[in-house]
């Protein structure tokens, strides 16, 4: 049994033409609205990862500031910690 609107006489590049359009229909009502949904909830999770990554870095630069003493004893300790982690 023939789909409707085809018949035995269509030749297939006519058949193929058809399947093209049927295929790229259905591709524009499916799965172009997820692609859609799924590109603007990537964005938004992106955006809000950008916010808290640019707060945060405020936050350790202003304590820094206040206290650089603390910041600079910090980076030493952490490259002590690491240089004896790599000679291992």
């Amino acid at each position: 049994m023939a789909p409707a609107g085809t018949s035995k006489t269509e030749d297939p590049k006519a058949q193929l033409r058809r399947l093209r359009q049927e295929v790229d229909a259905l591709t524009a009502d499916r799965v172009s609205p997820a692609v859609a949904d799924l590109t603007a909830r990537a964005q938004h999770t992106l955006n809000e990862t950008t916010t808290v990554v640019r707060d945060q870095t405020h936050v350790v630069s202003e304590q820094i500031r206040q206290n650089p003493f603390v910041a600079i004893a910090i980076g030493v300790a952490a490259g002590f910690v690491l240089s004896r982690i790599i000679r291992r």
